[in-house]
This record gives C-alpha cells, structure tokens and sequence, in this order.
C-alpha cells in the first residue's frame, strides 16, 4: 500500500503537466484586412485575448476566453496535422492590400514566426499564390475559431 502511495505521488507532476504540454508558451494569431474586420487572438496570462476592429483597427473590441485543457490539446494536434513547423516566414505576391495574416507560437520543443498577404502555405508549407485561402490555411482558421468559442476568425 505505500509503495502505491509512493507511485502514485511520484506520477502526480506527470499528470498535471501532460494539458500544459497544449498549451503554447506564446501565441499571437492575427487575420484582417486595411479594408474589413481584422482580428486578433492573443495568449496572455493562461487566456486568449480575442480582439476584433473594424476597417483602419476601428472600435476594437476585446474578449477573454479561457480554452480547456481538452480544447488546447485539439489545437495543438491540428496544427500537428497541417504541418504548420514547415511553414515558411513569409508568404506573400507582392500585393499589399488584401488579406493579411501573422502567426506567432512557441511550444518548450518548437516555435514559429510566420505572415503572409494574399498568399497562403499549402500541405506541405509551400507558397499558394492566391487571394483565396489554401484548405490548409482555411482548417487553420477553423482551428483559432474552435480555441476562441467558435468566434469569428478570417478575413471578409
């Protein structure tokens, strides 16, 4: 019976750490455009800050959301499955109005910095010269959607 007790405290940190593991040591996502709606979704003291502005980062209003451990680890296993560590830092056509998008994350093993205009990585983290979103940049948007309580996150 101690040696249970002694295993079973050994194991707690374990435990309790395995949801930490989700959750980024920094995120900062952001999509918008000069002319729409943009958005941006920030980490900030264990809460995303979920910010959205009109045209010119007009009337900005902001929210707090705490995602669960469960909602962070889906995150985290989609991004897995998009490939998003390959993503280049920049993705861009050399058109400057449009779509915009910064991406900013940092787990203990991995990080990434990564932007674009009007230009989106695909599968396997190549460029997609289009003002459309790639499928992969779209299941990104739906990802930060799911993490913020099915809030509003791409551009219109």
């Amino acid at each position: 019976m101690k040696l249970l007790l002694i295993c079973l405290i050994a194991t707690l940190p374990l435990i309790a750490s395995a949801g930490e593991d989700s959750v980024p040591q920094h995120f900062k996502a952001t999509v918008g455009s000069v002319a729409g709606r943009n958005y941006i979704v920030e980490l900030k003291d264990g809460s995303l800050v979920y910010t959205l502005s009109d045209a010119g980062n007009a009337h900005p209003r902001s929210m707090t959301i705490t995602p669960t451990t469960t909602e962070w680890k889906s995150f985290t296993q989609t991004l897995d499955a998009l490939n998003i560590w390959i993503w280049q830092p920049n993705y861009t056509n050399g058109v400057d109005n449009g779509t915009h998008w910064t991406l900013d994350i940092a787990y203990a093993g991995h990080a990434l910095k990564t932007q674009g205009v009007n230009c989106y990585p695909d599968m396997d983290g190549k460029p997609v010269n289009t003002p459309k979103a790639t499928p992969t940049f779209e299941s990104f948007q739906k990802a930060v959607e799911s993490l913020v309580g099915g809030k509003v996150f791409r551009a219109k």
